[in-house]
This record gives structure tokens, C-alpha cells and sequence, in this order.
């Protein structure tokens, strides 16, 4: 039984540390703020009733931005996080093989075989049934199209199959 240990991803993990920092430096400068406030209260060099609006102002120059960097690098961690996802750790034996090793494990005689199969597409009209046209001899029935069509791909299907096996001749011949 194989246990897969998630790690973070590092650039949602640097941007959530960066984003804890400007919070912090964010609740800093609140305490700052509010207590330089208070002191010109308390000096009474301003009035709370008739400076409010400065005070307002004051506060959201000096906080407001870095409460903002902070929402902000913590959502764009998120969004990294979210859109990347969690990586896997590693482990000494992985049980998902890369491209390059699925590509030297199978043989290139199986490889042939696979691209020379014929694929058949069969498609459903799931419309309305269509009146009886019957009586039109100008017109074609839908078997008359499908026959017409099934040969029209089995000489496409000729086609494809000569030029891989002269692709093939030439991969042996090199």
C-alpha cells in the first residue's frame, strides 16, 4: 500500500507567507496609527466630532494598503494553489511510468499493428424523423448516403494504410 504525501506548492506557499507579513505589518501600523490618534486627542490639538473624516482618511493611508496586499497575495496563493494543485511526493518506487519509458517498453512492431487498425465511427441522428421521401427518386435515402460513405472511407482507409506501410519500409531501411 503506497501512501502519498501532498506538499504545497512553492509559489502558493511563498505568496501565503508574503500575504501573513503584510498582515501583520498591517495590524502594526493599525496599532500605530490608533495611537497616535489618540494622542492628539488627548493633547486635544484635534476634536473627534469635527476631524472624523480626516481621522477616517488617516487610518485607510496608512493601513489600508497593507490590509489589501494581504488579501490580495493570500487569494492569488490560493488561485495558484487551486489551478496548480498540490503536489506528490516522490517516492522510491512510482508506480506511473513517464512518456519516454512507456514509449521504450513497447515494441515498435506493436506500434505498427496499432497504427495501421481501421477506427469506425458510427453517429446517431437523434433529429426528428423526416417524412417519407420515398417517392423522390431524386433524392438519396439515408442507407443510399451511408453506403456511399462507407466506401468513400475504406478507400481513405487504403490510402492511410499503404502510406504506413511504406513509412514502416522506410523506418526498416534506415
Amino acid at each position: 500500500m503506497k501512501t502519498e504525501v501532498k506538499k504545497k506548492n512553492k509559489a502558493s506557499l511563498a505568496l501565503y507567507i508574503v500575504a501573513v507579513l503584510f498582515g501583520i505589518y498591517a495590524i502594526f501600523s493599525l496599532i500605530n496609527t490608533a495611537l497616535y490618534i489618540s494622542n492628539l486627542i488627548s493633547t486635544q490639538y484635534i476634536t473627534v466630532s469635527e476631524s472624523l473624516t480626516d481621522i477616517i482618511v488617516y487610518f485607510v493611508t496608512n493601513c489600508g494598503p497593507y490590509v489589501f496586499y494581504a488579501a490580495a497575495l493570500g487569494g492569488m496563493g490560493y488561485l495558484v494553489e487551486m489551478i496548480v494543485g498540490p503536489r506528490k511526493e516522490k517516492t522510491a518506487v512510482d508506480d506511473v511510468m513517464t512518456v519516454e519509458e512507456a514509449i521504450d517498453t513497447v515494441p515498435d512492431t506493436e506500434l505498427d499493428a496499432a497504427a495501421e487498425t481501421d477506427v469506425t465511427e458510427t453517429i446517431v441522428d437523434k433529429a426528428e424523423p423526416e417524412e417519407d421521401r420515398s417517392g423522390s427518386s431524386d433524392e438519396k435515402t439515408a442507407s443510399d448516403e451511408s453506403e456511399e460513405k462507407s466506401e468513400t472511407d475504406s478507400e481513405e482507409n487504403k490510402n492511410i494504410d499503404e502510406e504506413v506501410k511504406e513509412l514502416s519500409d522506410i523506418n526498416k531501411a534506415i
